[in-house]
């Protein structure tokens, strides 16, 4: 990811996903340990998932994700690239 720090973002490794976590459960002020009381998960499954470790699983990932408010969208290539585009035009990031 570069440097400006999205609200959204199109997701293609292990590491983007991390990084995108990890900058939103930043923004909201949360700290690990709060995501784990809350999502019930581990504090060494959510580090490795924000560092983007390849072997989190799937539902645990998404239950993380849930904890720290972000949703999954998934969308046809075409569909994402113009929804993006729509997104950045109107302005919505921080």
């Amino acid at each position: 990811m570069s440097p400006k720090k999205h609200k959204f973002a199109c997701v293609h490794t292990p590491e983007a996903l991390g990084q995108l976590v990890r900058d939103h459960r930043k923004r909201l002020k949360l700290t690990l340990q709060e995501v784990s009381d809350t999502s019930m998960l581990g504090l060494r499954f959510l580090s490795e998932m924000e560092r983007g470790k390849e072997n989190a699983s799937l539902g645990k990932t998404l239950r993380a994700l849930q904890a720290v408010g972000l949703e999954v969208l998934v969308l046809p290539r075409a569909d994402a690239a113009r929804v993006m585009r729509t997104l950045e035009a109107e302005g919505d990031d921080p």
